[in-house]
Parts: C-alpha cells; structure tokens; sequence
C-alpha cells in the first residue's frame, strides 16, 4: 500500500506526519510525506 501524507504549514505541522509515516513504514506502508521547503 502506498500512502502520501501531505501538510502546509511549519514544523508543528509537519512534523506529526513524519511521525505517522515512519509508523507506517515499519508496518510495510510505502509513505512519503509532502511539505513546503522551509517547513523543517
């Protein structure tokens, strides 16, 4: 399964659903997170 975790906003934002796609990751979720440049 493929999943695509996309946020706009700043690192509070963002930095949740970087959290949620390692999870997903170790569960073998194929996740990419999706952000604004300067968000981290």
């Amino acid at each position: 399964m493929r999943v695509l975790l996309s946020t706009y906003g700043l690192r509070g934002d963002v930095q949740p659903l970087v959290g949620l796609g390692l999870a997903l990751q170790t569960i073998s979720v194929e996740a990419l997170a999706c952000a604004p440049p300067n968000a981290v």
